[in-house]
């Protein structure tokens, strides 16, 4: 599995640019790369400059999942309708998710590099209602993939906030992942019933609290806002961080608001 992951990297990178908005932001050494199909199902991602040896790539997939209610299933958020990816900053537009009327999106994703050398990358993804006479009621999902380097398929996680979770490798890199003011999280393992594959299911996915401590193995993992109420014209943000050799921001330092 390690090889096919570096071959479909590899891939990704002699794609971007293309209409699958894939793109790049970069601070210092620390580098996020969307790549290959970086809105669907697997959501692939790459991150690099933030260990000693710079090319290593501790991440395989991120990105969003939403649930209105009503529906039988989550669905990726799809590919945006613009996107600017300009030194450290991304900002993705949807104007009309999966294009049902019902709400639009943005995404402004951060990477900052610190001494290590290590990194973070703080996504936030805000949703607006488009009616102006109908609340809103969603659910928010946001997974991630890591592959902490040396070796991929190794790490091992466990719980230390709420909803944040600290990971190591054998080989000495270490990660944290938050969903912040998040209702749940969820860890399992790569393969059929990884969180990709339950978030694109055709069944209705509560993440529980479950799957901590993990490893050492291959893991995956998500994050839930649950039952989201946004006011009609209203907004609301949803925030995760995941970081390489370093720590999340904690709780107290952010924020999250519904207009």
């Amino acid at each position: 599995m390690f090889f096919a992951r570096s071959a479909l990297g590899l891939l990704a990178l002699a794609c971007a640019g293309s209409a699958f908005a894939q793109g790049t932001i970069t601070d210092g050494a620390a580098m996020f790369a969307r790549t290959a199909t970086p809105f669907d199902n697997t959501p692939t991602g790459n991150f690099t400059g933030v260990s000693a040896t710079t090319t290593q790539d501790h991440l395989f997939e991120t990105g969003w999942f939403f649930r209105v209610a009503g529906d039988t299933r989550e669905f990726p958020i799809g590919a945006p309708s613009t996107q600017n990816y300009a030194a450290a900053t991304s900002t993705l537009n949807w104007t009309d998710v999966a294009a049902r009327g019902l709400f639009s999106a943005q995404e402004v994703s951060t990477v900052t590099n610190f001494s290590g050398p290590s990194g973070r990358i703080e996504m936030t993804l805000t949703i607006t209602n488009l009616s102006a006479s109908t609340p809103l009621v969603i659910d928010i999902f946001h997974m991630l993939d890591f592959d902490l380097q040396p070796t991929a398929g190794n790490d091992s996680a466990t719980q230390i906030g709420t909803t944040r979770m600290g990971l190591t490798d054998p080989g000495g890199a270490t990660a944290e992942y938050v969903g912040i003011n998040a209702t749940a999280y969820m860890v399992r393992p790569f393969g059929g019933t990884d969180l990709g594959a339950v978030l694109d299911d055709t069944a209705v996915t509560n993440l529980d609290n479950s799957g901590l401590p993990f490893g050492p193995a291959d893991f995956t993992s998500a994050m839930q806002w649950a039952n989201r109420t946004i006011a009609p014209s209203g907004s609301a943000s949803f925030v995760a961080q995941f970081s390489v050799n370093t720590g999340t921001v904690p709780v107290a330092l952010q924020s999250f608001s519904i207009d």
